[in-house]
């Protein structure tokens, strides 16, 4: 149930950027973060696991899973923008165009609270390094995991005791989440001697991530709270990698993605066309993110899967072409 599980957390990101309150949103950044962990080392061991040819490929999937639709929201973005800067303004303070376009173009170095088009996406940018790196090598061995973790878990401690309460570099430096994608890696690494966990407990898990974001106070966060959400997202993670993959939850987690990309330009466009924000005029806000987000998985997110599926084979033309490519 994982897709399921990215939605609730697109959704809680949603809730944050909407209500402008809470912590809902960070916490279910670190939950991304912390399942992104897993699900790559996963998926590095068991499906890209051939060495160089086998780690071009899963680059090359992963570069199909975030740019095509992050440029479709972009581009989105862009013309809501142009046509109501005032409503844009209105609903992220940070969204407006970009004072230096490559950033936006390749998404490495986009940082938040910066001029932005797709204000959610500097959150990719600390994905993308974490996606090279344990494709690399941190997810390739058990030990390098583990003393990526240890590491992980001691620089934020220091960085506390050095400089004081930081929730700013606990939560948007690519060092201080480091923790929430080794945490993922670890309970793969270890996840036969990890003990068994319902998935009921999970779902328990997943509701608590919610109260932990509706309730945590950025003071806690920074002290340590960020981590608790953490630990919470490993037990969801520990009782859902086990279950059935339905079709409704696979829906959900192809929703998910576009979801997280798409609600806040959906949300100017409805105060461009409706007015100012009320409760009404947000819900028709996510009813038109998850409308134009089905057309994204319909239009962009389904033909790729096609390639994507021929990049996982070992036997692929890309395959093929990049064993050929290394013998020349």
């Amino acid at each position: 149930m994982f897709g399921t599980f990215r939605f609730v957390l697109a959704m809680m990101v949603v809730h944050s950027h909407y209500t402008g309150g809470g912590l809902t949103g960070p916490v279910a950044v670190f939950g991304f973060f912390c399942l992104s962990g897993h699900l790559m080392t996963r998926i590095v061991n068991e499906t890209y696991s051939d060495g160089l040819s086998g780690y071009l490929r899963y680059l090359g999937n992963r570069a199909l899973r975030i740019y095509p639709a992050y440029y479709v929201a972009a581009a989105f973005a862009a013309g809501v923008l142009l046509l109501w800067p005032v409503a844009a303004q209105t609903a992220a303070g940070w969204y407006m165009f970009p004072e230096g376009w490559l950033q936006s173009i390749t998404i490495i170095g986009l940082q938040p609270r910066s001029p932005i088009l797709v204000v959610p996406a500097w959150s990719l940018h600390v994905e993308l390094i974490y996606y090279v790196l344990i494709g690399a090598i941190l997810g390739r061995f058990r030990l390098l995991t583990v003393l990526w973790f240890v590491f992980a878990l001691a620089t934020p401690v220091v960085v506390l005791l050095l400089r004081g309460f930081s929730f700013e570099w606990l939560y948007f430096s690519p060092y201080g989440s480091s923790i929430a994608f080794a945490t993922g890696a670890m309970v793969y690494q270890f996840r036969e001697k990890l003990p068994a966990i319902s998935p009921i407990l999970a779902i328990i898990a997943c509701c608590v991530l919610i109260f932990l974001g509706l309730k945590m106070s950025v003071t806690f966060a920074g002290a340590g709270g960020m981590h608790l959400s953490i630990i919470v997202t490993a037990v969801a993670i520990v009782g859902l990698k086990d279950t059935a993959t339905r079709r409704w939850d696979s829906a959900l987690g192809d929703l998910a993605y576009p979801v997280f990309l798409m609600h806040i330009p959906c949300r100017a466009a409805m105060y461009g066309l409706l007015g100012r924000s009320n409760v009404w005029i947000d819900l028709a806000a996510i009813a038109t993110t998850i409308a134009l987000s089905c057309l994204i998985v319909a239009l962009v997110e389904r033909p790729l899967s096609v390639i994507r599926a021929k990049l996982r084979s070992p036997e692929s033309a890309a395959s093929r072409w990049i064993m050929a490519w290394r013998q020349s």
